[in-house]
């Protein structure tokens, strides 16, 4: 199981940047900050060859496709990138491992919907122990009171 603080949904994946766009970056991540409301967690599902457990998410208002979208565009814009060719699956790796599929994937989760928090902008650190996220910069996705 991976520890709670590498728990997030991936919108957008840039690869290796230079420092010189980051900036350019940390406002496009600010300016598609919007309200996420109605998700849930789905059924497992085995991604990576195998290689990791997730849950899908379910997107009951569509409102994480529009932020991944327009995080998507924003960042072809910024900093030429490319979107990716397959349609956005969006889902919570809880595990990794060589072959999840092998064990057998588990029950679906028992809960409710919950919303969105922030659209955070992560430096991932590779090591021996897997990734360490590092969070640049965060939006909210919520205004409080509504």
């Amino acid at each position: 199981m991976l520890p709670p603080e590498s728990l997030h949904v991936t919108l957008v994946f840039l690869g290796e940047q230079p420092e010189s766009v980051l900036n350019s970056i940390s406002e496009g991540v600010t300016a598609s900050a919007r309200p996420v409301r109605g998700l849930a967690l789905g059924s497992p599902a085995a991604f990576g060859r195998g290689k990791a457990l997730a849950l899908k998410l379910v997107d009951r208002a569509g409102e994480c496709a529009a932020l991944q979208s327009s995080l998507s565009s924003l960042m072809s814009s910024a900093v030429g990138h490319q979107p990716d060719a397959r349609s956005f699956r969006p889902h919570l790796t809880v595990a990794r491992g060589n072959d999840i599929r092998a064990r057998g994937l588990p029950a679906a989760p028992a809960t409710g919907d919950f919303d969105g928090r922030a659209v955070t902008l992560f430096l991932s650190h590779l090591g021996r122990g897997g990734a360490r996220y590092e969070a640049l910069v965060s939006a909210p996705l919520y205004v409080p009171g509504q």
